[in-house]
């Protein structure tokens, strides 16, 4: 249990502050007073750090502006080049086309200029090659299917050539060999009695 006693009555107003007089925050300074910022002194390990951190995020902020540079620069080629194609693909007039497999030939044979004469061959065939393929798909596709089909062919033929030179028998050689009609050995009447006779 707590006495409840009753407070004294102020004898005069002078001692009594409103709670607005109160100051919240600290009295400003004085003017002639000068703040000067002092740098804290880091260690060695917190520099490594400090420099390790600005470099990350250096690198970072480089690596994400290449890639988002280069994501653009992709699709602005990826839709010119569907473009492009279409283009080539389904004109009606044969001069694109013949453009494009002359610039093909042409960009083969700068790149072989100083090559000897296989590079200087390959290189306009295996472009103008490619040309063809990319502006007639259908036709490129069957003739590499009846080329494959060729040459599957021309393959075995050759496989079977060079086992029957090296005194190998083919599969086939040795399945005609097998069949043999009648018994073996009842072709000479002497030897009749060796042999039974089945009905």
């Amino acid at each position: 249990m707590f006495a409840v006693v009753r407070a004294k009555e102020p004898s005069s107003g002078a001692n009594l502050i409103k709670c607005s007089n109160l100051p919240i925050y600290p009295p400003p300074a004085e003017s002639g007073d000068q703040h000067e910022f002092v740098p804290r002194d880091f260690g060695k390990v917190q520099c490594c750090l400090s420099e390790a951190r600005k470099f990350v995020w250096e690198w970072s902020d480089y690596a994400q502006n290449s890639y988002k540079s280069l994501r653009t620069n992709y699709q602005f080629v990826e839709v010119n080049a569907k473009k492009s194609l279409d283009y080539i693909q389904n004109e009606e007039g044969f001069v694109p086309r013949v453009g494009l497999i002359t610039l093909s030939a042409l960009t083969g044979y700068l790149l072989a200029a100083r090559g000897g004469v296989v590079r200087k061959v390959v290189y306009p065939a295996v472009l103008v090659s490619g040309a063809l393929a990319l502006c007639y798909p259908k036709h490129a596709v069957d003739i590499t299917q009846e080329g494959w089909d060729t040459a599957r062919r021309e393959g075995d033929a050759l496989i079977k050539q060079l086992y029957l030179k090296a005194g190998f028998k083919s599969k086939s050689d040795t399945k005609s060999s097998a069949k043999i009609e009648g018994d073996v050995g009842q072709g000479n009447p002497d030897d009749k009695d060796m042999y039974s006779t089945r009905t």
